[in-house]
């Protein structure tokens, strides 16, 4: 959750200092309701998304102070590989602790 909201800042102009504080979310509605906000959050800025946009630089400094450019579409292209990447690796961990993981197939969602 932390990741997917420091990137919408980042692509929204701001670079934040950290990561979300794990103890800002004490209870499981805590953090339910944070992931809620941003995921309107998101829904909001992708509905601004056009095809100029996507072209266009994004501008960053990462949490050691380093700045980095990249166009839209290659920040989106990295999100849609890291969580991908952390899928895997819940499934593997449940799997090695003797659980069924759900599907995470992409098409399976929208099947569903």
């Amino acid at each position: 959750m932390s990741a997917e909201w420091v990137w919408l800042m980042r692509c929204e102009g701001v670079s934040p200092k950290e990561m979300l504080a794990a103890s800002e979310f004490p209870t499981l509605d805590s953090l339910k309701q944070r992931w809620g906000e941003i995921a309107r959050e998101q829904s909001v800025f992708f509905g601004t998304v056009t095809e100029e946009s996507l072209n266009s630089f994004v501008t960053y400094t990462n949490f050691q102070g380093e700045t980095f450019s990249y166009t839209l579409w290659q920040i989106l292209q990295h999100n849609v590989n890291h969580s991908t990447y952390h899928r895997g690796q819940l499934t593997t961990m449940l799997r090695l602790l003797g659980a069924e993981p759900v599907a995470t197939d992409f098409l399976l969602f929208y099947d569903s």
